[in-house]
């Protein structure tokens, strides 16, 4: 098997059979990142339905989060915050919302005026 490395990512391809076989390490710790923000979510999810049931607006909000990437170690963004709460700027914020949770930890959620979410904060990730 030979493997070539350039920039960021490996291919490695198997010779002597008609189909090649890729793999990029970047494109894999691309999807774990969804996969965790995605699982975080679920717990999001689990924790209003449980804790307040009542705040349907909120629970619908999370279930209709989608892309977005980590902005650090802590925070993943949902919504561009350039020119935040500037007119004509996607980011105009309204609330957070704070929550608690036994493995997680404080989870801090943006919410926004146009009826979304900008982002999620892992408080405990900051350390």
């Amino acid at each position: 098997m030979k493997s070539r490395v350039k920039g960021d990512f490996q291919a490695r391809f198997r010779e002597n059979v008609r189909v090649k076989f890729h793999c990029v390490p970047r494109l894999c710790d691309i999807l774990r990142e969804k996969m965790e923000i995605e699982i975080i979510l679920v717990e999001i999810i689990k924790i209003l339905e449980k804790e307040e049931p009542k705040n349907e607006n909120l629970i619908q909000l999370c279930k209709n989060c989608k892309g977005g990437n980590w902005e650090s170690k802590a925070y993943f963004r949902f919504v561009n915050p350039n020119n935040a709460n500037q007119p004509n700027s996607e980011w105009q914020f309204q609330d957070n919302v704070i929550i608690e949770h036994n493995e997680i930890g404080t989870i801090v959620i943006d919410l926004l005026k146009n009826n979304k979410i900008g982002g999620i904060e892992l408080l405990n990730q900051l350390k």
